[in-house]
């Protein structure tokens, strides 16, 4: 994002975070880590809750959806994007099998509207997974 507080490119540097200061690096990662420590919920499931609190606190370094919307003209409309997001993570299925699904309810919901709307949404699909990264944090 050109008018944004953050710049994208520092999301990938996560991970070093202590490079600058390895004291307050490691406390940052031992409070971290702990939070997805296995207990009554798995790591996984708190990982996809954090995702979702991303979502509702509009977390720019979290979920940039915002940016991909706007790149793709979707405008505002994110839900196509998370969507993507989710069951790209998530494991609930496949990743080809949920992008299968993905893409087509969009043209069952969008087909009767146009093939602007479908090729949007598309284009979002795409722009989401290609910009789709793992942060490679230490653990543990």
């Amino acid at each position: 994002m050109e008018n944004s507080y953050y710049n994208a490119k520092d999301l990938k540097k996560f991970a070093n975070i202590s490079d600058w200061n390895e004291e307050l690096g490691s406390k940052f990662f031992d409070y971290y880590n702990s939070v997805f420590a296995e207990g009554k919920l798995t790591g996984r499931e708190k990982s996809l809750i954090a995702l979702a609190v991303a979502h509702t606190i509009q977390c720019p370094y979290c979920i940039d959806a915002y940016n991909i919307a706007a790149i793709t003209g979707m405008d505002k409309r994110i839900n196509t994007i998370m969507q993507t997001c989710f069951f790209s993570i998530s494991g609930v299925l496949p990743g080809d099998v949920a992008i299968k699904a993905i893409k087509d309810a969009v043209e069952k919901t969008y087909g009767r509207k146009g093939k602007r709307l479908v090729e949007l949404n598309f284009k979002a699909i795409d722009e989401t997974l290609a910009n789709l990264f793992e942060l490679n944090i230490r653990y543990g």
